[in-house]
């Protein structure tokens, strides 16, 4: 049974440091207690891919939201993301086609990202782009979201998140 935890894949999200870091595990490898492991329910697992929930949780929009309810902008001696917080990250989701083909596109777009590091920051933009339009948001909403990532002490997370200007995922069309 313990096996069968780590056997499918997961998300793997990194409970200490400051921000929010996760990538997938597609081989079913074990893990200690120092990383989560997040995997989509099994009824959601046709319609939302296992990339775009990471690309929620890698997202700018999830930092932002960490850190406005959180307070995680500080450096602490071990910062700490709980279960609880990951698990109050807002997903957006509806069953519209036009919706479903947007997730799809992300998950696509992640994938692009794990087989050709070279177009890392296009497809960062790309996919930030499509995930502001899921949550609704304008790019005066996303201005307040850049401008809390850049007011956060810059560390190396935060730092990451600021690699990609705000007019490079603004000129996707918001």
């Amino acid at each position: 049974k313990r096996e069968a935890l780590y056997s499918l894949p997961k998300i793997v999200v990194r409970k200490t440091g400051v921000g929010i870091t996760a990538c997938i595990d597609y081989n079913g490898c074990m893990t200690n207690q120092v990383v989560y492991g997040i995997r989509v329910k099994e009824k959601w697992s046709q319609s939302v891919p296992l990339e775009f929930i990471m690309a929620v949780v890698n997202s700018r929009i999830a930092t932002y939201y960490l850190i406005k309810h959180f307070g995680c902008a500080e450096w602490k001696s071990h910062p700490y993301i709980t279960q609880d917080m990951l698990n109050q990250i807002p997903v957006p989701y509806d069953d519209s086609p036009v919706f479903q083909q947007t997730v799809k596109s992300v998950a696509n777009l992640v994938k692009k990202i794990e087989t050709t590091k070279s177009e890392l920051n296009e497809c960062d933009s790309q996919i930030e782009a499509l995930l502001l339009k899921l949550y609704k948001l304008n790019e005066s909403d996303f201005e307040r979201i850049y401008g809390s990532i850049q007011d956060a002490q810059q560390l190396i997370p935060f730092k990451r998140l600021l690699n990609v200007s705000k007019e490079k995922i603004c000129s996707h069309g918001l």
